[in-house]
């Protein structure tokens, strides 16, 4: 039976999605040393990737071929690209939400993981009864009813994370972006392609070219973090309030942050031991501010966040949510020391106030709570802090 693709071009596209995919996890093997949330969840979606641009051009290999083998190999193949294509959608979608400190809740992340589940039980009983594909006697591969189940989550997801994104813009305004065009873009419309030309795959090497987007804008936020606790640094911050007197929309609130007795800390116990200081104290902050602000490394123990709201009460609720966390790291944690920080605050008037004079600001509310720590425990030494 003469075959309904161009099978040359099929292996070509696939080939370059390897190439590419190969490339970027050679290329990024320093990145996926540390073992980070948003890192397990991006080399998993590279090896999803690797794995579709492989069993892709193996099914379309097989379609047509006679014999039980071809029928198994076409079965199998096909049926883990249905699967694994739902699963790169998720992965997406956890990393967006990791990325940009979102609140990707566990009901939402239940809700698509009953999709993905019904795919996968859809998909075993189409080994038994053709609902979802079917492999002909002539062992030719086609699309049945429920193709279009796969193809609707498929598409809910890629829609799901639009919306997700935007709702996260919306509360953090410019604190909270990612060009999340860089994946949704060529993944959209590979599978438009694929959805109505049949016999044209392209999906599994356009979700490669969404990877490498995805890489390619972490590589440029690199120069923008911190190294030790992957945080904003303090060049980021300096360009994001620089760049806000010219978007008059935002509201903003800055916190300022200083680690009490940090010195001592790194002098007792070893710089080793502060260095995991400083990094939960930026899992403390993330946590606390969510979504609707962002948290950057000032400087050796200070933080700053800044948030995109003036309203008291959502300010006074994100500081009691950072002593609470502090209050319970000190509660689990059971070392010589306790955690705690002298915290200030203040609000950015664009119109009166330039970039200096906030932060001169938001410095000299920090040190009053210092000063007032440090009268409150006379026995610290001052000048260790």
């Amino acid at each position: 039976m003469q075959p309904t693709f161009d099978l040359l071009t099929i292996f070509i596209a696939n080939i370059l999605g390897i190439i590419l995919i190969g490339v970027l996890i050679a290329g990024n093997l320093w990145r996926f040393r540390d073992k980070t949330p948003e890192n397990i969840t991006l080399m998993v979606l590279m090896l999803l990737t690797l794995s579709n641009c492989v069993s892709d051009p193996i099914s379309y290999y097989f379609d047509g071929k006679p014999g039980t083998l071809a029928r198994v190999i076409i079965y199998a193949t096909n049926a883990w690209l249905y699967i694994s294509i739902m699963l790169t959608g998720l992965c997406w979608m956890r990393f967006l939400a990791i990325h940009l400190n979102g609140k990707f809740s566990q009901m939402h992340q239940g809700v698509l993981l009953v999709f993905i589940g019904v795919g996968a039980f859809l998909m075993c009983a189409n080994f038994m009864q053709p609902i979802v594909f079917s492999v002909d006697s002539n062992n030719v591969y086609r699309r049945q009813a429920w193709y279009w189940y796969y193809l609707a989550v498929d598409y809910g997801i890629l829609i799901d994370s639009l919306i997700f994104y935007g709702k996260t813009r919306m509360k953090g305004g410019i604190l909270k972006s990612f060009p999340m065009w860089a994946y949704f873009v060529p993944t959209l419309i590979g599978a438009l392609i694929q959805s109505f030309c049949y016999g044209v795959s392209v999906v599994a090497a356009t979700l490669a070219i969404s990877v490498a987007g995805i890489l390619a804008n972490l590589q440029n936020e690199q120069i923008f973090r911190d190294n030790l606790t992957g945080l904003f640094n303090r060049d980021y911050l300096e360009y994001l309030l620089r760049k806000y007197p010219r978007i008059r929309e935002y509201k903003i609130t800055g916190i300022m942050l200083n680690l009490n007795n940090f010195k001592k800390i790194n002098r007792k116990y070893g710089h080793a031991e502060g260095d995991r200081v400083l990094e939960k104290t930026a899992q403390i902050l993330q946590a606390a501010v969510g979504d609707i602000g962002l948290v950057s490394r000032y400087s050796s123990d200070e933080f700053i966040v800044l948030l995109k709201t003036q309203s008291d009460p959502i300010v006074k609720t994100c500081l009691e949510q950072i002593n609470n966390r502090i209050d319970e790291y000190n509660y689990h944690n059971h070392s010589e020391y306790l955690l705690s920080a002298a915290i200030g605050t203040s609000k950015l008037d664009s119109k009166t106030q330039t970039l200096d004079d906030f932060i001169n600001e938001l410095d000299e509310c920090m040190f009053e709570s210092k000063r007032e720590f440090y009268t409150r425990y006379a026995q610290y030494d001052r000048r260790g802090h």
